[in-house]
């Protein structure tokens, strides 16, 4: 007899969304394994870990952009023509307004690193510890110098980034960026610039600004799907994880499992809220490079119980099939084997009706993961596709609609 449970669909992914990036650590970079087809899982074809010097981890990080608040430094382009809150600490090298080289607007800040070795600009300002910041600048370098900077701790005579080269010694701007998160009591902390360090070194920034940034609520995650892997066959395990600081000090564990089979996952789990940084860790497959074909990660959508009995395991094989006169089979070319399934929901209240409105219009013909009943059969998960046409009657005098979904897709 079987078990009846909602039906849930897992289509809502973070993967793909504006404003999000995709990379993975090490990629096979020949034929379709190219790492510039890692923006959307839906809509490629095949990742494969590098099988050259392969290292393990492996990690595929997601960012899903920066969300800001209001500019926490002031001054921050030094437009206004006085340094304001900025503070120099020149000893015998030179801090002064630059004009020519400047990325926008029309001043920046010139740093000449002299013979003693202590040019800086600073600025100090209040913040709250917990909160996530994202420091962005813009540098520029003398040909051969870069640029660097420090985040210092105040109240408790630390630093929280240790002084870090931009990388940057060109002298054309580009954007440098750090997001960290101010520690525990913290509620002062200073921005240091310097030259690179060398004597007669010469560095430019611009646009330096400092905001809180607070995870976007589209940034939640309750689920991990993934099919067409080998992460059974190279023993790996993979762990889904989340971080304020893209993985620099802040390091959360969502789930942590090894694949028992190479069929189709699922992972339900609690979600730790909105996050901007996500990843998956791939560990312990040795030498063998580990591939996915489709991997998403978002927010579930659970409908309701059917209304009409539908048959889970419905499927049909596809196959070219010559017959003789005398109806012996004398030819067989089987090519592959199509499940699909019919859903039928009668007489649905108007909560059910958004969110299959809503699964339609936001993804629509896409292929989705489909689950029936997960808690008793959690292998039974499947990437499906449905029909092309949506249309779901009013009944009752418009109180209710008659829903009915037919979705197909290939066997494992």
């Amino acid at each position: 007899m079987a078990d009846w449970a909602k039906i849930k669909f897992f289509h809502n992914t973070l993967l793909g969304r504006v404003g999000s990036t995709l990379v993975a650590t090490s990629t096979e970079s020949t034929g379709d394994f190219d790492v510039d087809y890692l923006h959307n899982w839906l809509e490629t074809n095949f990742w494969q870990a590098e099988d050259s010097g392969l290292t393990d981890p492996q990690y595929i990080t997601l960012d899903m952009g920066a969300n800001l608040g209001a500019e926490l430094l002031s001054n921050a382009g030094f437009e206004t023509g006085t340094w304001g809150d900025w503070v120099k600490d020149k000893v015998d090298g030179i801090v002064e307004f630059e004009s020519t080289l400047v990325n926008s607007g029309t001043k920046a800040a010139r740093l000449f690193q002299g013979i003693s070795l202590g040019t800086n600009l600073s600025q100090t300002i209040s913040v709250t510890s917990g909160d996530v910041l994202e420091l962005s600048l813009y540098s520029a370098g003398d040909g051969t110098n870069a640029g660097r900077y420090k985040i210092y701790d105040v109240t408790n005579s630390t630093d929280i980034v240790s002084v870090t080269s931009t990388g940057i010694t060109g002298n054309s701007y580009s954007r440098v960026e750090k997001v960290f998160v101010v520690p525990s009591g913290c509620t002062s902390l200073r921005l240091y610039l310097y030259p690179a360090g060398v004597n007669e070194a010469v560095a430019y920034f611009d646009d330096v600004s400092l905001k809180v940034d607070t995870p976007a609520s589209t940034s939640v995650a309750d689920y991990m799907a993934i099919i067409g892997h080998n992460l059974n066959t190279t023993e790996a395990t993979i762990t889904l994880q989340y971080s304020a600081d893209n993985f620099s000090t802040d390091i959360n564990d969502v789930f942590s499992e090894a694949l028992s089979v190479d069929t189709a996952y699922l992972k339900e789990f609690t979600s730790p809220g909105a996050k901007r940084f996500w990843r998956l860790k791939i560990a312990g497959h040795g030498l063998v490079p580990p591939f996915i074909s489709l991997c998403v990660w978002g927010l579930k959508t659970e409908l309701d119980y059917a209304t009409a009995s539908f048959d889970p395991n419905a499927q049909s094989v596809k196959a070219n099939v010559n017959i003789s006169q005398g109806g012996v089979v004398t030819g067989l070319h089987e090519k592959y084997t199509e499940r699909s399934l019919a859903l039928r929901f009668t007489d649905a209240e108007s909560d059910i009706c958004t969110k299959v409105k809503s699964w339609w219009e936001d993804h629509g013909i896409k292929n989705l993961f489909v689950a029936w009943e997960t808690a008793n059969h959690p292998t039974e998960i499947y990437l499906l596709r449905p029909d092309l046409s949506f249309n779901n009657p009013l009944t009752n005098g418009g109180l209710y609609r008659d829903i009915s979904i037919n979705l197909t897709g290939r066997k494992e």
